[in-house]
């Protein structure tokens, strides 16, 4: 059976590698420590927020800015991505809203980026893509603007190469 300072101590140790949120801490040290040291885990998960060194919020906005500069998520996607890690949703939503996420400019990036190599002037391939923008959570009139703008960018290079 674990003690107390063992696993402050595994702890401090993850900590030290990146933030987390209380729930992700928990749940890693009790996959080290074992089920029966559940309440010891959640125990020492409350003195390192009350000390300050375990900040839901703090986690959330620096893995929300990371997701959006890195991943380009959707303010859908990025919700989904807080709660998997434990977030309240009134925290989310509060963090969202600061972000202001342009879903367009995001789409766009995706574009430039992931779907980088698709025809969007082919219509399985567009609708490919399109598909996949929305299973990433944005909104069919934003992907649908999003791909028009791309798809009379395209064409006029075709025309203007012709």
């Amino acid at each position: 059976m674990a003690n107390f300072d063992q696993v402050y101590e595994r702890a401090l140790d993850l900590l030290e590698l990146r933030d987390h949120s209380k729930r992700e801490l928990e749940d890693k040290l009790i996959v080290k420590f074992g089920y029966d040291n559940r309440e010891l885990a959640k125990s020492v998960c409350d003195k390192l927020a009350e000390s300050g060194l375990l900040d839901d919020e703090r986690f959330a906005r620096t893995y929300a800015d990371e997701l959006v500069r890195r991943k380009h998520v959707s303010p859908t996607g990025l919700r989904a991505a807080l709660s998997s890690r434990g977030i309240d949703k009134r925290i989310s939503d509060i963090i969202i809203d600061e972000l202001e996420i342009d879903q367009i400019e995001q789409i766009n990036c995706l574009l430039d980026g992931k779907f980088r190599g698709r025809d969007l002037l082919d219509e399985k391939q567009c609708d490919k893509t399109m598909n996949a923008l929305y299973r990433l959570g944005f909104s069919m009139n934003d992907i649908r603007s999003a791909i028009l703008r791309r798809q009379e960018q395209l064409e006029a290079e075709l025309l203007e190469n012709s």
